[in-house]
């Protein structure tokens, strides 16, 4: 019963047309968007490797790259 920051979904990002909503629930009942979940995205189980957007995954690399050389 109580409210915990920890989510363990294994979701995979996939095209609009794929994609589910995916909502943890708290503990008043409401239910909010997963954190750090794609904004398309589909259960893992329910996924087929067709459906999976690479374009999400090489721009979330890019990102991190970008990050990682205004650090340096």
């Amino acid at each position: 019963g109580k409210e915990i920051d920890d989510e363990y979904l294994e979701v995979v990002a996939v095209s609009p047309f794929d994609a589910v909503p995916i909502n943890t629930q708290r503990t008043d009942g409401t239910y909010v968007k997963a954190r750090m979940c794609p904004d398309c995205a589909l259960p893992v189980a329910d996924a087929d490797i067709s459906m999976v957007d690479t374009e999400y995954y090489l721009n979330a690399a890019a990102a991190v790259e970008e990050v990682k050389e205004i650090e340096e």
